[in-house]
């Protein structure tokens, strides 16, 4: 790949980021969306243990915890104060997954 390429696909992948970072910031931007978002980063046990204490489980469930890992770390780049706007649309006592 030439110098000429590589600017090409560099700029693809940041102008590909920052559609996607305005995505996220689009549907922060609603209580549904807030609401989906905050589901998906519990049922992926971001803020829980993974052990499962059966083979195979635990490493499934610390794949799924990675890849909510990345949304919330996508989510916060694009929107830093995601978590307090998700936790403030949710009910008092409200759990969810």
């Amino acid at each position: 790949m030439n110098n000429r390429e590589k600017f090409i696909a560099d700029a693809k992948a940041r102008a590909d980021r920052n559609r996607a970072l305005e995505d996220l910031r689009w549907v922060m931007s609603e209580p549904q969306g807030r609401r989906v978002l905050w589901d998906l980063i519990e049922r992926g046990r971001v803020f829980q243990k993974c052990y499962a204490g059966k083979n195979g489980d635990t490493d499934y469930l610390l794949g799924r915890k990675e890849i909510m890992l990345e949304l919330l770390n996508d989510l916060l780049t694009a929107c830093p104060n995601a978590i307090s706007l998700m936790q403030a649309d949710r009910k008092p006592g409200e759990t969810h997954g």
